[in-house]
């Protein structure tokens, strides 16, 4: 990370100041140019790690804070066997399966009827009015605007996924 002030001894810091490195704790900065110039300085990291399998046509929630109008890199990993979790017998073959990508998450997303997606009701995106990024494979990473926008993943593979894992990797880009 590169550094953000320099202080020499006794120096007054103010709350701008420190303020300006809590922004950048993580080290992300939005580039000078081009259509992302607005992005929020810093950069929100989550990992989650499902303890359990989760079936088909089934939400998970993948962290609880406000994650409307992030743009955001993800790698997911699903497991192909049993006790392939962190901390399980075969978790020397954690990394089996995995994909990554980016997406916008924009201000949440619906299902078809233009209704919360709920379990049995993926999301459906449409132009100005529902995002969520495809992760491939009926794989959803999602904002859900009716829960406090809490980042949701739903399964729409037509089988069950093994203890699903997630990095997600993202920023707010003050666009909506």
């Amino acid at each position: 990370m590169d550094r953000v002030n320099t202080y020499s001894v006794n120096a007054v810091i103010t709350s701008s100041q420190m303020n300006s490195i809590q922004d950048r704790a993580v080290g992300g900065e939005p580039s000078a140019v081009g259509n992302l110039t607005g992005l929020s300085a810093g950069e929100r990291v989550v990992w989650f790690e499902s303890a359990v399998d989760l079936a088909n046509a089934k939400v998970m929630v993948v962290d609880e804070r406000n994650w409307k109008d992030f743009v955001v890199a993800w790698t997911l990993n699903i497991h192909s066997g049993a006790n392939q979790e962190v901390g399980g017998a075969n978790d020397y073959q954690w990394d089996q399966t995995v994909t990554s990508g980016v997406a916008y998450l924009g201000l949440g997303a619906l299902d078809g009827a233009s209704a919360q997606v709920t379990d049995g009701n993926p999301p459906v995106r449409a132009a100005g009015a529902s995002w969520a990024g495809d992760l491939g494979g009926g794989k959803w990473l999602y904002v859900d605007s009716f829960d406090s926008y809490k980042l949701k993943f739903y399964n729409d593979t037509g089988g069950t996924l093994r203890t699903p894992a997630l990095r997600v990797a993202g920023t707010k880009t003050n666009k909506r």
